[in-house]
């Protein structure tokens, strides 16, 4: 019966992190953890499981990192800790425990890509690659017990292919994202966000590969459905809302583009923090349309509001800072000035 009301407790924790219920969810994982340190102490594995998961949501609602260093090494706290039940895991049940152990691999890759653009430049590729290397061998789990067609190994494939994405195998990636598409078409019905993220999927698929008119119509279709799916202002539509405007502003179809950006940009803020990656490109890809426009002194506003955050993210130095403060020295330059 414990280990019943447990497991449906799980249950209800991955329910509210669908929903994007995030206090609701820390304060479920908490009594979780509470419980199951009381009736089996701290060495067994799913203790150890539940507390790194507590951990990773305590971590996604705090502050942003004041920096990539900071962000890596909370990171790797929280790895340390999943590596730590994967270790126990394997230790204490190494024969009957397959399916828990892909369970736990899918869910650390999951948590690596989650935090990926928060790391330092220079340990992008190491953090994809264990990813990669965490799904895959999630994925050679559940395919070991019968498990290939399950919504589960379709979640991890579609993950998995975004790893590889990440690690630059586009060929994986495609095979991987068209493993979960044709589970998820065959079980899930046509508004599942599942549905609509492996579109999302698929289109930067097509970004890396040049082709930016099917990037397009794939996030218009994926966004499409997570809105059907999702409540409003959820962190996966918001996402994708700001890739399609992305992936428009990069193939110049800037007709009504202005307009949508302003309307967007504090819709993202309140949804994923404005002290972030994802609304410093927002703001940058709105100065331009101001400045397209001739409107100077709103592009140069926003600018150096992109500038303010990047600073506070730990950017000091970089090769976009210097460049956006470039933009705003142009735009503060009176016209006549300027053109001499």
């Amino acid at each position: 019966i414990r280990s019943g009301l447990m497991e449906a407790r799980a249950r209800r924790c991955e329910l509210l992190e669908l929903l994007g219920r995030r206090e609701e969810l820390l304060a479920e994982r908490r009594e979780l953890c509470a419980d199951l340190h009381e009736l089996y102490g701290e060495d067994w594995w799913r203790v150890r499981l539940a507390d790194a998961n507590l951990a990773a949501e305590e971590d996604a609602l705090r502050e942003p990192a004041p920096s990539p260093e900071e962000a890596a090494a909370r990171l790797a706290a929280i790895e340390t800790m999943f590596r730590d039940a994967e270790a126990r895991l394997t230790e204490q049940a190494p024969d009957d425990r397959v399916l828990d152990l892909a369970h736990l691999r899918a869910r650390l890759g999951g948590i690596l890509l989650r935090r990926i653009r928060t790391v330092p430049r220079s340990a992008f590729a190491d953090t994809a690659a264990r990813a990669l290397g965490d799904l895959e061998r999630a994925l050679e789990g559940f395919d070991s017990v019968g498990h290939r067609h399950t919504i589960r190994r379709a979640e991890a494939a579609s993950s998995a292919g975004l790893a590889a994405k990440y690690a630059g195998d586009l060929d994986l990636a495609e095979q991987r994202y068209r493993e979960a598409s044709r589970t998820f078409e065959t079980r899930l019905p046509e508004t599942d966000h599942r549905r609509g993220g492996v579109l999302v999927n698929l289109s930067g698929l097509a970004a890396s590969r040049g082709d930016q008119d099917r990037a397009i119509e794939l996030l218009e279709a994926g966004l499409a459905c997570l809105q059907q799916a999702l409540p409003e202002g959820h962190q996966h539509v918001v996402v994708t809302e700001g890739n399609l405007l992305g992936t428009l502003f990069r193939a110049e179809r800037f007709d009504g583009l202005r307009e949508r950006y302003a309307g967007f940009v504090d819709r993202q803020a309140a949804s994923l923090g404005r002290r972030t990656p994802y609304v410093v490109a927002s703001l940058e890809n709105l100065a331009m349309l101001c400045a397209r426009d001739g409107d100077r002194s709103e592009a140069a506003e926003h600018l150096r509001e992109s500038v303010a955050i990047r600073r506070q993210l730990g950017d000091t130095d970089s090769a976009e800072l210097r460049r956006a403060e470039g933009w705003i020295q142009q735009l503060e330059t009176p016209r006549a000035e300027s053109d001499q």
